[in-house]
């Protein structure tokens, strides 16, 4: 099991190689090419302007905004339907 998660790893690396070489990683802000791939694709400038959204911000500006009639809309707006099968 060990070697087939190795061997999957390897040829995820592989893949994931020949794809920056046809399409480099972009900052998602400022669209320069990033000289090393990262798991948030920002170059180190525009990754020092961010400042993280605090949990209580989140919880007073965003969740204190969703009411349950708009949680069950927009659950309807993207579930299957009989006409969409």
């Amino acid at each position: 099991m060990q070697i087939l998660r190795s061997a999957l790893t390897i040829v995820q690396q592989t893949i994931d190689a020949i794809a920056d070489l046809f399409f480099p990683p972009m900052c998602l802000h400022c669209q320069q090419f990033l000289k090393v791939p990262r798991a948030l694709p920002l170059c180190p400038t525009c990754s020092q302007g961010i400042k993280p959204v605090s949990k209580k911000y989140v919880q007073e500006n965003i969740l204190s905004r969703l009411e349950t009639t708009y949680l069950d809309e927009l659950w309807v707006g993207f579930s299957f339907t009989e006409e969409m099968a």
